[in-house]
């Protein structure tokens, strides 16, 4: 029991230090390889501070996007400006060859949209790029360092630097000032520092000047004398010196682990989309709706760190991860939230339909479902290769999100939500729904929505998504969410989360009988194995604030939860030698029926709200 929850910690701990999605800190670009996920153009991509270049046969692509103030991107309620340059070699030869060097650890898996044409699995990542005989004679060599991204042109004997040209397309402006290559943007500018370069003779670099020239937007390269009988390096840096953020936005949402010790995460990323145009535009990428589009992002990580896997998951809406759990089979599944009509699904899902609702933004209006949402399952595979199943589950108004205002406390409180898994591996969603016509299947133990902004909702199905054994609501006439669901040895299921219904479906001797008033109350319940019976199910709250965030269970089937109040004094503690007076978080044990408390405490600093969200 403690080896599960030290893990659960870690992966929490983890959930907010470890980005996702591939997008993390590192010393060198890692360049990308192309397997259909990208246009055919594109032979590797790889992320640059605020933006993106992609690697192509005859020259590269920069896509920048806008940094705030802080160093990072925009605001969440400002529309992010990007800015395109690519830079071509004019003449390039049609017969020049792409390859990659130094194989980086980890690969990645890409299933965005509906089409499983542009999925892509195992994509590897490389250090180095290299186009052979670019022009006849000379290589290209794309590669980085701690300062920034460089490139090599390598004139081998019998060519000669002169044929070398570079033109810059879309750049506001192109100048050389103190030799150095200054190309302006509309946000912020990239500088080339003076090339160097040099040949390598008998053992030993001898230098040889170097300079850049500029002919309106083509650059060439002025050498003094050489020995042409050796190959010539020339060896210019870009220093994107002016660009302060990380590559790309990304925000952990939660984290699990398996029995083998690998940990996982989930979060949004603020990916970036290969443009289509040059020159400064709105920034409008596939990755979804508004001004901070965002897809999934998934990583796995072996006991030491080391990442195994990451993949993007998402359509042309946005997307955000609630809870991550293994399987017995060490598949990993994800439950979350879509607002894209074509989310990845697979051919046998419960749903492949797409049912929406109403505009709604979260996150403090930073991210935006035009066409509403539903709730999604998916199952990968255990090297995150394969997308085994996926499907959705919704009705015609908003599903998988906690929109009632009363019961968003903490920051993130709009995704609140839970998945797990039985010893038969059949999956458990717990979470919010705004649908009168939720998908209630089987002789539920409340088969009507019980009114207010949302209900909470609770389904089971097959591992493979296929089948809804059982559905139901859960709630009263007021604002009702689910945010955290366990098992009992038994098969019950226990659900926790916030309610402001007088009259939320209670068991007969429940702990607390009638809702403590405030702002909302926290509330336990359980559920019978056949989703048929209620068969235990309590109020937990004081006159203020309360709301209950985690339920667990042990080997005598006893109830733990976890929560937040508003309420001073010893409301909450209870049989229990260490507590703090005014703590607002509170830990409670209760019997299986929910009809007695065997001890409770309250920690914290004492302040006049809760310290941990």
């Amino acid at each position: 029991m403690f080896r599960q929850y030290f893990m659960l910690l870690c992966a929490a701990v983890l959930c907010f230090l470890l980005p996702c999605a591939g997008i993390y800190a590192q010393e060198f670009a890692r360049f990308e390889e192309n397997k259909g996920q990208w246009p055919d153009q594109v032979a590797f991509r790889a992320d640059i501070p605020s933006g993106a270049v992609f690697i192509e046969k005859s020259g590269l692509t920069w896509h920048l996007t806008e940094a705030g103030a802080d160093g990072h991107h925009a605001p969440a309620n400002i529309q992010q400006k990007g800015h395109v340059i690519r830079m071509q070699f004019p003449g390039a030869s049609v017969h020049s060859t792409i390859r990659a060097e130094q194989v980086l650890d980890g690969y990645s898996n890409y299933f965005r949209g509906t089409n499983q044409q542009f999925w892509a699995g195992n994509v590897l990542s490389f250090k180095t790029s290299i186009i052979e005989n670019i022009y006849p004679g000379i290589d290209w060599k794309v590669y980085s360092n701690q300062r920034g991204l460089k490139y090599d042109l390598v004139v081998h004997p019998g060519s000669a630097p002169s044929v070398i040209r570079m033109k810059y397309q879309g750049a506001d402006k192109l100048e050389i000032r103190s030799g150095k290559l200054n190309i302006h943007t509309s946000i912020g500018k990239i500088i080339e520092e003076a090339p160097i370069a040099w040949q390598v003779i008998d053992g030993q670099k001898v230098s040889v000047q170097c300079r850049f020239r500029l002919d309106r937007e083509e650059i060439t390269f002025q050498t003094g004398k050489y020995n042409e009988k050796y190959a010539l390096i020339i060896d210019p840096q870009l220093i994107f010196g002016s660009y302060s953020g990380s590559t790309a936005d990304n925000w952990g949402f939660t984290a699990t682990y398996d029995h083998s010790g690998n940990t996982y995460s989930a979060g949004i990323v603020f990916g970036v989309g290969y443009p289509i145009s040059t020159g400064a535009y709105q920034e409008q990428f596939a990755g979804g709706h508004g001004s901070r589009p965002v897809d999934i992002g998934i990583i796995k990580y072996d006991p030491t760190g080391k990442r195994l896997y990451s993949t993007y998951l998402g359509g042309s809406g946005n997307e955000l991860p609630q809870s991550l759990v293994v399987s017995t089979n060490n598949e990993l599944f994800l439950f979350g939230t879509t607002g894209s009509a074509d989310f990845p699904t697979t051919t046998t899902a419960y749903s492949r339909s797409f049912s929406g609702g109403e505009t709604v933004s979260i996150l403090n209006n930073g991210i935006r479902f035009e066409q509403g949402t539903d709730l999604f399952v998916c199952r990968f595979s255990e090297s995150g290769s394969q997308l085994l199943a996926s499907t959705f589950i919704g009705g015609s108004k908003n599903d998988g999100l906690n929109v009632a205002s009363e019961l968003k406390y903490n920051y993130a409180d709009d995704e609140r939500g839970a998945i797990i898994i039985d010893d038969q591996n059949n999956v458990y969603v717990g979470c919010s729904s705004s649908s009168t016509d939720f998908p209630v299947l089987g002789n539920a133990f409340q088969t009507v929505y019980g009114g207010g902004l949302q209900d909470g909702v609770v389904v089971k199905m097959d591992m493979n998504l296929t089948r809804l054994f059982w559905s139901s609501y859960l709630g009263g006439n007021g604002a009702d969410g689910i945010f955290s669901i366990t098992l009992d040895k038994p098969g019950n299921l226990f659900v926790c989360g916030g309610t402001t219904s007088a009259n939320f479906p209670l068991s007969t001797n429940a702990y607390q009988a009638a809702n403590g008033g405030g702002r909302a109350d926290g509330f336990i319940s359980g559920i019978r194995p056949n989703g048929q019976t209620l068969f235990a199910s309590t109020f937990y709250g004081s006159d203020t604030y309360d709301q209950v965030y985690l339920v667990a269970t042990n080997r005598q089937n006893e109830v733990y939860v976890y929560g937040q109040t508003e309420k001073g004094g010893n409301i909450y503690q209870q049989d229990f030698n260490w507590k703090e007076t005014n703590g607002k978080q509170f830990i409670s044990k209760f019997n299986n029926q929910l009809t007695t408390r065997i001890w409770s405490t309250s920690f914290g600093t004492g302040k006049t709200k809760p310290d941990i969200a």
